[in-house]
């Protein structure tokens, strides 16, 4: 009979996360390319940002879930790819728009909340850039207080100089109540 310690252990998850600018997942071969280097370094799940894909998909290649959210048109786009271990795991997805796909994860002893966000440039209206923002409080404030929450992803903020000075990158905290 196996101890209650080493149970715990067996069905702990431990997730090695990462996120890329991937420019476009549109090219032969660029899929494989992502899974090996995801296999290189050992990651579980890797958000993706730019992957100019069409419309939202769900599917399994080799032992990686794929999950997307794209446009009309394929600009934009994010995805998140999990390993097969973290794919059961899922229990809830939603492909909010081409700039936001949340990811829930069962885990103990609270689940895991990937937020991927593809943010507009600095070039973009500050009016974008903060519906962006609230989307994303909107999204995190529908899951779960004690979740474990990441926001990941490309946020395309401009430091130094040549840069237009700071803009209000925020923080999310969430409150306790």
């Amino acid at each position: 009979m196996k101890s209650s310690e080493e149970k715990r252990k067996r069905a702990t998850l431990e997730l090695n996360v990462g996120t890329w600018n991937v420019r476009t997942m549109r090219v032969r071969g660029k899929l494989e390319n992502v899974k090996q280097e995801m296999r290189r370094l050992k990651l579980n799940v890797l958000g993706l940002s730019e992957v100019r894909c069409e419309g939202e998909g769900d599917f399994v290649s080799d032992e990686y879930r794929v999950i997307y959210s794209g446009s009309k048109g394929g600009q934009k786009g994010v995805a998140v790819i999990v390993d097969s271990d973290v794919g059961r795991r899922i229990t809830k997805v939603v492909q909010h728009s081409d700039r936001l796909l949340l990811v829930r994860i069962k885990a103990d002893p609270v689940d895991v909340v990937l937020v991927q966000v593809y943010m507009p440039t600095t070039d973009a209206d500050d009016e974008e850039i903060e519906t962006i923002y609230e989307q994303i409080e909107e999204l995190v404030r529908k899951e779960k207080a004690t979740d474990k929450v990441i926001i990941m992803g490309d946020l395309n903020a401009v430091v130094g100089e040549g840069g237009d000075g700071w803009r209000d990158r925020r923080v999310w905290l969430r409150e306790k109540k």
